[in-house]
């Protein structure tokens, strides 16, 4: 039963299922990514026995629950709340709530990129995207000193279009690879803070996605601009709605590969320029947008729990 915990009158428990999450998915990174929602809820696994307020299910399963932290089928009459982290459209037909990186309006859905989660678990906030004014100059400048060209971390071997860039940066420079794909430096630690100290060591990094879909925008281009490099980006068509265009070289806005790869030697080589870039905020007048801002997730999420018949929600 949903209750205020026993030890803090302030503290609501909610107690979820989860549902076809990645293998080694817990609990308490959903609880990070929700930090925005303040200390006055805790998330935690329903016990053995306890019906769940709230059933969250993700996609990495052929059927309900086979790679589930919490196990079993979603429990018939529970509040569902689909999450998706991949080019996949959600499913309101099936579930009473979605968040995902499709551009679906609707309101029942949330457009949460990948890398919105993926920063809030790592940092708890969007802050490693804002950096204040005073600071863009000197921050541009220790960049350009970086001693590294470009990095690449890539474990899936299928964009062609990703192997082709990075072929073709790789015939001008030396691009460090320490993913699977294509490694020549020794690999790095798994998680967000080991690739970001990394990508500290380069000036630019080249973060296409896998494919390209609307909205598909997952959590390279973020990961680099955190790290503050000027990131080479291929997939969503729509980045430029979320990131200042000004901050990252888009594959889209140049005629070829070539032609990108010239820009990128330009910018390396033209040391104005590339602190201009660098110096660019994340976000257009360093703002996250209101679509993705933290009011808005929790006006979503305080929804959801007042639909999954949360007291004091």
């Amino acid at each position: 039963m949903t209750q205020r915990a026993a030890n803090n009158a302030d503290v609501i428990e909610v107690p979820v299922s989860l549902h076809g999450f990645w293998p080694g998915f817990e609990i308490d990174e959903w609880a990070r990514a929700m930090a925005f929602m303040g200390d006055g809820l805790r998330w935690r696994l329903a016990e053995p026995g306890e019906r769940p307020r709230l059933a969250i299910v993700s996609v990495f399963a052929s059927e309900a629950g086979r790679w589930s932290a919490g196990g079993g089928a979603v429990p018939a009459g529970v509040t569902s709340l689909q999450f998706i982290g991949e080019s996949r459209a959600p499913d309101l037909d099936r579930f009473d709530f979605a968040m995902s990186m499709s551009t679906l309006s609707d309101p029942r859905h949330l457009r949460w990129p990948l890398w919105c989660w993926n920063l809030r678990v790592a940092d708890g906030s969007l802050a490693a995207l804002q950096r204040p004014a005073p600071e863009r100059t000197a921050h541009a400048a220790t960049v350009r000193a970086r001693p590294g060209f470009c990095a690449f971390v890539v474990a899936n071997r299928s964009a062609r279009e990703r192997l082709a860039m990075f072929r073709m940066l790789s015939a001008h420079r030396r691009v460090d690879a320490a993913g699977p794909v294509g490694r020549n430096v020794p690999p790095i630690a798994p998680g967000t803070l080991a690739k970001r100290a990394f990508l500290r060591g380069y000036r630019f990094a080249l973060v296409y996605e896998n494919r390209a879909w609307p909205g598909y925008c997952t959590e390279k281009l973020a990961e680099a601009l955190a790290a503050g490099c000027i990131p080479i980006y291929w997939g969503d068509p729509h980045a430029a709605r979320d990131f200042n265009p000004a901050c990252f070289l888009r594959r889209e806005d140049f005629a070829s590969d070539q032609a990108l790869a010239q820009r990128v030697i330009e910018l390396d080589t033209d040391e104005a320029a590339f602190m201009a870039m660098a110096a660019q905020p994340c976000f257009v007048d360093d703002r996250v947008p209101e679509s993705l801002s933290d009011e808005t997730a929790r006006r979503f999420i305080q929804r959801v729990l007042v639909h999954a018949g949360v007291p004091g929600a």
